[in-house]
């Protein structure tokens, strides 16, 4: 795994945020378009794996267009 910027690192704890409001499952990160944030752990096709966050007690995945 990657370490994350601290700023792509906010940005999507600020979408996991909005994505447990909204029951959202999976959302692009608006600051880095080429980036999917989602709840479920399976890495889309086309996609790697950047990491995971931790944002109020629920795991989310991020992913990378490669």
């Amino acid at each position: 795994m990657l370490k994350l910027s601290s700023s792509l690192q906010m940005a999507a704890e600020e979408i996991a945020k909005k994505m447990l409001e909204n029951d959202i499952k999976e959302s692009t990160i608006s600051e880095m378009p080429s980036c999917l944030i989602s709840q479920t752990n399976k890495c889309p096709s086309g996609y790697m794996s950047l990491g995971e966050i931790n944002v109020k007690e629920t795991i989310f995945y991020l992913f990378q267009m490669f």
